[in-house]
């Protein structure tokens, strides 16, 4: 999805991109994301020795990290691109709290991407005894605290999930269904 939604702008000549909570680099090393510029950010410290080999390997390049929560990580600068994936999804982290923090670090004319799983869907995962670990959001509400911080929305889609089986089958029938999915992934961009 981040292919299809942002890819363009992730591979603008010079554009700068922010990528929170990065995870083992596979947005860095998938995407082939050589044209710009990537800070990325973890909270883990084991990811300091990976991306030093990654770099060093030729595998990611343009791309600059450090050890760093999404709750008290700081930066002067803005990017075209602000990358969260697989964040808000965590209890230990609120959409409302850190939304103007990264909003703030979009240009004008940049793109926030993010991931956020849907309320509505909450009371079928707990049901099957998978959500219990997990926050979730009024997505109207969501649509409407981007707009008033600034932001233009250019897509919401659902986020079907990436496995097979079962699982995947749950998912697609739910949405297929009955509308509904257990995350949507948010395009937005600034216009302030």
């Amino acid at each position: 999805m981040i292919e299809r939604l942002i890819g363009p702008a992730l591979r603008t000549a010079g554009a700068d991109v922010l990528n929170v909570a990065c995870g083992p680099f596979a947005v860095e090393f998938y995407l082939n994301l050589a044209a710009c510029h990537v800070e990325s950010f973890d909270r883990e410290p084991r990811l300091e020795p990976l991306h030093r080999e990654l770099t060093g390997r030729g595998l990611i390049s343009s791309t600059s990290f450090e050890v760093a929560d999404a709750n008290t990580f700081k930066t002067s600068r803005q990017f075209d691109v602000v990358l969260i994936n697989d964040l808000f999804y965590s209890r230990h982290v609120d959409f409302h709290t850190l939304l103007p923090r990264y909003a703030a670090r979009v240009k004008p004319g940049g793109i926030l991407y993010f991931d956020i799983q849907d309320q509505r869907a909450g009371p079928l995962w707990r049901a099957f005894r998978k959500d219990g670990a997990f926050r979730r959001y009024d997505l109207a509400s969501v649509t409407r605290v981007l707009r008033e911080a600034g932001f233009e929305i250019d897509a919401i889609e659902p986020a079907l999930g990436i496995k097979g089986g079962l699982d995947g089958v749950l998912r697609r029938g739910m949405w297929r269904f009955g509308g509904l999915a257990n995350s949507f992934v948010f395009v937005a961009r600034k216009t302030l």
